[in-house]
């Protein structure tokens, strides 16, 4: 292990070293003082590289001045942005477990950059009233992966989604009971009793293929 320099009282980067604290992987940490005036811990070796420049109070400062240079705070789409980052980086968020703890990530470019965002969103048909949704739901957000889509045809690609083929043709559930005029909950239930749904449903398409020829002739 190499020397430990004492850097008790000294102030580098506008950080005021306190005194030592101990060790961290192997390293000497130290209590400091940052500019705006809290304590914090951070290692010798990342102030001496010029790696640790504030308690983090820089990168909220950098935060709020990009949100109001852009001034979309509070917007949908904005909003929309902090949604993606939350639900994949942050493990508080109470969707991360479907998200960021499957490997769902961001692309670098949305990730730090909102402006870039939101120019890729207008230019695919962003509006208030429509969802980003991915087209691979195991993929990451990114623009080669992403699309503006409604609620419901954003459900009928979520992973939960029940996909049913019937006569060599494939629909969600829901698609299928929509098109066949069935009520959802009650065919979900059949489902889940593992009764046969696609020979029930391949029934009901050959009563309308019938009714459909008996009305023609």
């Amino acid at each position: 292990m190499g020397r430990i320099i004492n850097l008790e009282g000294k102030t580098i980067n506008g950080i005021y070293v306190i005194e030592r604290e101990g060790m961290k992987n192997g390293k000497a940490t130290w209590l400091c003082k940052c500019h705006c005036g809290k304590n914090f811990s951070t290692r010798g070796v990342d102030l001496k590289h010029n790696r640790t420049k504030s308690c983090g109070c820089n990168i909220t400062k950098s935060i709020i001045e990009r949100s109001m240079k852009h001034g979309d705070c509070g917007t949908r789409i904005y909003t929309t942005w902090k949604g993606i980052k939350a639900r994949c980086f942050n493990k508080n968020e109470k969707a991360y477990k479907y998200y960021g703890a499957r490997g769902i990530g961001m692309s670098e470019e949305w990730k730090n950059d909102y402006l870039a965002f939101k120019q890729w969103a207008y230019d695919n048909g962003y509006d208030d009233a429509l969802t980003i949704d991915r087209i691979d739901v195991n993929g990451n957000y990114e623009p080669e992966n992403c699309r503006w889509v409604t609620q419901k045809e954003q459900n009928n690609n979520t992973r939960r989604t029940i996909k049913i083929t019937v006569n060599g043709v494939t629909k969600s559930l829901k698609e299928w009971c929509d098109y066949l005029d069935l009520n959802y909950n009650t065919i979900y239930r059949k489902y889940r009793l593992n009764e046969n749904i696609e020979e029930q449903f391949s029934n009901l398409l050959d009563d309308m293929n019938r009714s459909g020829d008996n009305g023609e002739n």
